[in-house]
């Protein structure tokens, strides 16, 4: 019975064991070592908390050995197997270093130490190791080398001398200063040399310059009070002293120059202030017909002629079109432009090509209507040569009018008029194309000519910045015929100075485009106008609005 252990004295020694495992614990969270066992039987790998930091993975994360190795940079993988094959023979301890991927692409160093833990038939069962995150040590280490080979490679002098007035390190480029110095008696033989370490007793650092070997030297001297070395840091600074010296003689020719033409420069301010304005005013004024470009509900494209060899057009190439061509057509502008017609089109009907042809070739432009038989919709096309070998076209889907027009047999005499006031606009549009310039006239033709009433508006807000009213800044002819107004009569006044009876409804519509600057379309029957109107309204930049307007020709 005496060798019988109590139960009270196994609790005591349970407990004991408890808390040198727990102080244990906490002492290797302290060193911050990740520590791990693999079992050479079963193949079972085992963690401390430290490890699953030091690789980046949750703490839920199965872990095999397998998973281990794919998590290690591949080309030092060979490393950890040889380290575990020499264990298996040896039994010593390993200490090896690898890299392992981490997450978000970087990588981490680990320094590892290995061995082998052997049953009682001195058989290896387990691997134990311990593991040490050292990153940030080994980029010391290159920081480290890069620092003590910096002065080798230093493009500039680096020279130390120890109390005794002896050169104790002189790096390459600094040794050649030696040497210059050597040859250069004015500075070695005299007492330049021992002045300028001398002047250190008083003035610890200082900059000077020195002529050596009919070189110009920047020496930047500093002394050491406790240790009283010297170090001299020098640079060649013969070349910029000769660029300093033309610079300065071409200041003094400029500033010569710029007294003579200071009378000139005040005459020419004002002309410059007035080209800024106007090149500002182009600026915003092309800008203005961009935005009507590509929100016109006329599909316009822009073509360049391909030339055959008998000097006439054979084919033309997209430059450019507006998103209305894009829906009218269904072809996506990155799939055609750079394309030729007839290859985004092998279908199209000789007569587009020949019709296209005699444009560019005679300069005068063509309006036409044709069924398209691959879109089963009526066109309507207007195509003009701005300049040798481009052409523009301006394409309308008349379908819905041509069948309305068929129901009211009214096809004849609206097509007659319709002529009429494209060739009009045609000849409008050669005019004005001869005196505008060529960046500008390409869209304000489009303004000035499209058979749709156009209108631009500055916007009139309220103190807490809501649109209130518009301002008029400009009309095209096809407003003026359609609601009567004259542009001399309105520009530069508002919508309701000039239509005071105006419906709430229009004010309310372009202040929603305004504020939410989102374009809408809508149809409205004007009273005093006795016209059902469509319009579309969008925003052309911050504070003006653009509209487009036409008429809607309802059944009787």
């Amino acid at each position: 019975m005496k060798n019988i252990v109590s139960n009270d004295d196994l609790e005591i020694k349970i407990k004991k064991i408890e808390e040198e495992n727990k102080v244990l614990k906490t002492a290797l969270n302290l060193t911050n070592v990740g520590i791990w066992r693999l079992n050479l039987r079963n193949g079972k790998l085992c963690w401390n908390e430290r490890m699953y930091e030091i690789y980046g993975v949750p703490p839920e994360t199965e872990i095999t050995y397998k998973k281990i190795l794919e998590m290690i940079i591949e080309e030092d993988v060979p490393i950890i197997e040889t380290s575990i094959q020499n264990m298996r023979e040896y039994f010593g301890i390993e200490h090896i270093e690898f890299r392992i991927k981490y997450p978000e692409n970087t990588i981490k160093n680990i320094h590892s130490r290995i061995t082998i833990i052997k049953d009682n038939y001195n058989e290896p069962v387990e691997v134990l190791g311990i593991e040490f995150d050292i990153t940030n040590s080994k980029k010391s280490e290159e920081k480290i080398k890069w620092l003590a080979n910096f002065p080798e490679q230093s493009p500039n002098y680096i020279i130390c001398i120890n109390p005794e007035n002896e050169i104790i390190y002189s790096n390459p480029i600094g040794k050649q200063l030696m040497n210059l110095m050597i040859q250069d008696d004015s500075l070695l033989l005299n007492k330049e040399w021992d002045a300028i370490i001398g002047k250190t007793n008083e003035q610890p650092q200082f900059k000077t310059e020195v002529i050596c070997a009919g070189r110009i030297l920047l020496l930047n001297i500093s002394k050491n009070l406790e240790t009283e070395y010297i170090y001299i840091y020098g640079s060649d600074i013969t070349e910029r002293k000769e660029n300093e010296l033309v610079i300065q003689q071409k200041n003094e020719e400029l500033i010569k120059s710029n007294e003579k033409f200071s009378e000139i420069n005040e005459k020419l301010s004002f002309v410059n202030e007035e080209l800024i304005k106007t090149f500002n005013e182009r600026e915003k004024s092309e800008e203005n017909y961009r935005l009507l470009f590509e929100n016109m509900p006329l599909g316009i494209a822009i073509f360049k002629s391909i030339i055959n060899k008998d000097g006439k057009p054979s084919d033309f190439i997209y430059l450019s079109v507006n998103e209305s061509y894009v829906k009218l057509t269904g072809h996506k502008e990155n799939k055609i432009i750079g394309k030729s017609i007839l290859e985004v089109m092998p279908e199209l009907e000789k007569e587009w090509v020949d019709i296209y042809s005699n444009v560019v070739m005679t300069g005068e432009s063509r309006e036409f209507e044709h069924y398209r038989a691959s879109l089963d919709r009526f066109l309507k096309v207007k195509a003009y040569s701005p300049e040798k070998n481009n052409i523009v076209t301006i394409v309308d889907d008349i379908t819905d009018k041509k069948l309305e027009e068929t129901k009211i047999n009214l096809q004849k005499d609206e097509l007659e008029t319709l002529n009429e006031e494209l060739t009009i606009t045609n000849e409008k549009l050669e005019k004005a194309y001869l005196v505008k310039s060529e960046s500008e006239e390409k869209f304000k033709l489009l303004f000035e000519n499209v058979p749709l009433g156009l209108a631009l508006y500055e916007t009139v807000t309220d103190n807490k910045g809501n649109p209130v009213d518009f301002i008029y800044i400009s009309i095209n002819e096809a407003y003026e015929n359609l609601t009567g107004l004259e542009r001399k009569n309105i520009i530069g006044k508002t919508m309701l100075h000039v239509m005071p009876d105006l419906e709430p409804e229009w004010l309310k519509l372009y202040s929603e485009v305004v504020l939410s600057g989102k374009p809408v379309q809508y149809e409205h029957y004007r009273t005093s106008l006795n016209k059902h109107l469509r319009v579309r309204a969008y925003i052309a930049n911050k504070n003006n609005i653009v509209s487009i307007v036409d008429e809607i020709k309802k059944n009787k």
